[in-house]
């Protein structure tokens, strides 16, 4: 996620940004929610920053690299249903 003007992105904020499907072989762009996971501080220097994209598809097992979001987080993410974070998919 890139940067034009300075932001303050804080570590564990939700945003919304296009990121690329993997089931398109990384040809085809989707806006969905992202949690910030590099360091505020790095944030607040850097153009950039790391997220890892989340999905409201909740009807899979988790893995170690999942974590879902549901009840009162919700609200607290400012999303609108269950999402999994995708740890695994990091994204710059």
């Amino acid at each position: 996620m890139t940067n034009s003007s300075p932001m303050n992105y804080q570590r564990g904020n939700v945003v919304l940004c296009r990121t690329p499907m993997p089931s398109t072989q990384l040809q085809e762009f989707k806006v969905r929610p992202a949690v910030i996971i590099s360091a505020s501080r790095l944030n607040s220097i850097l153009e950039d920053v790391i997220i890892a994209p989340c999905t409201s598809n909740t009807n899979r097992s988790l893995t170690v690299t999942q974590y879902l979001i549901t009840g009162d987080e919700i609200i607290a993410a400012g999303i609108r249903v269950d999402s999994v974070v995708l740890g695994s998919q990091f994204l710059l």
